[in-house]
């Protein structure tokens, strides 16, 4: 067995290639690992982190010998499986007598599929907006690797399929999870539908023990807004959500449901009455963004609950239909205390802006 120790300089590492300088270093002689794929990771990695290629100049179930892709090299790694099943490094020469990656133009680990799947995901979250130029950047400021722009395509379409298997697995445990919640705190509301013909996923709401506690000693208001969720599949995500009694905003429940829509809506907030019965029992504020699928379903709503708009989603729809300049007007309207009051303001501004003015008016003063 022979060793030597490494004396060609190692390439420089810029501060922005963080991610190059956590790679693994250099294995150890008599190191030991639980299989070959661990020791050809491990190479892959110092390749990577040193800047040089290499190859697999002989391989069987016993054993593996890993040179430099140039010829002449006299770098080298041979490990043989011991007695107990684990590999060992038997042979290790670590310096290159070749310049420093010579062999990188025939052949780069980093273009590799295995090795872009382990590590491009940890700094680049890929989704079909991913730019194959944004992959290629990355790959150069966190590694300082000129990715070509196939591989980078390739890989891409290869962790899109990986997300996508992925996602369809987790809809597939979500019986499984209801299970562990409804084990683990049992006062939890939790309700999970699947579509009838296919027994796919539909929807889930989730409104914890917790929450329903909280909401009890919080401000009998409650505001609820719909965002898109960024995954390979079209969803979007319900909340509702409180102030607590130090002004701090409280969540109260969520859903995951098709998009914002009647349907969807009338099934949110009807789960939500449910999981917080004082909805029902005591006057209630619930303001919105006059999403139109909401308005459609509040009519499942208790009567005790006081419909309201939000007025920050009014204001940037209105500066948008008209221009910001009005601005202040709208807010002179909005919290106008009186109506005389509101009267002068509206007035004000059906002299400056007649369409603007007819705009406002159309929304009900009392929301």
């Amino acid at each position: 067995m022979t060793t030597t120790t490494p004396c060609t300089k190692a390439p420089i590492i810029l501060p922005e290639m963080s991610a190059l300088a956590q790679l693994s270093g250099l294995p150890a002689l008599g190191e030991l690992f639980n299989a070959f794929t661990d020791l050809k990771e491990l190479v892959e990695n110092w390749s990577v982190k040193q800047k040089f290629s290499f190859k697999i100049a002989d391989k069987d179930h016993e054993r593996v010998i890993y040179t430099c892709v140039v010829p002449e090299c006299q770098w080298r790694i041979r490990a043989n499986q011991t007695e107990e099943s684990n590999v060992k490094i038997t042979v290790l020469n670590s310096e290159h007598n070749c310049l420093l990656g010579d062999g990188r133009k025939r052949y780069s680990v980093s273009s590799s599929l295995s090795w872009l799947r382990r590590h491009l995901p940890r700094h680049l979250h890929i989704t079909q907006a991913t730019k194959t130029q944004e992959i290629m950047d990355c790959l150069r400021v966190q590694f300082g690797e000129l990715l070509p722009y196939k591989s980078a395509s390739r890989i891409k379409n290869t962790l899109l399929e990986d997300t996508l298997e992925g996602q369809r697995d987790g809809f597939r445990l979500l019986s499984s999870y209801v299970a562990v919640i409804q084990q683990s705190n049992p006062a939890t509301y939790i309700r999970l539908s699947s579509h009838h013909n296919t027994d796919s996923f539909q929807r889930l709401f989730i409104c914890p023990a917790e929450s329903q506690e909280s909401f009890r000693h919080c401000l009998h208001f409650i505001a609820v807004d719909g965002m898109f969720l960024k995954t390979l599949f079209i969803q979007t995500l319900l909340l509702a959500v409180t102030i607590d009694s130090n002004g701090h905003t409280l969540l109260l429940a969520w859903a995951v449901v098709e998009s914002e829509n009647a349907s969807s809506w009338e099934y949110f907030l009807l789960n939500l009455q449910l999981a917080i019965p004082e909805i029902i029992t005591e006057a209630t504020t619930l303001m919105s963004d006059r999403d139109k699928g909401l308005i459609a379903a509040s009519y499942v709503l208790a009567p005790t609950v006081i419909c309201a708009f939000c007025c920050q989603h009014l204001k940037d729809n209105f500066i948008t239909r008209y221009r910001r300049g009005l601005a202040s007007n709208f807010w002179a309207i909005a919290q106008a205390y009186s109506i005389a009051k509101y009267e002068s303001t509206m007035l004000a501004l059906q002299e400056t802006k007649p369409a603007a003015a007819e705009y406002l008016q159309n929304i009900d003063p009392t929301l």
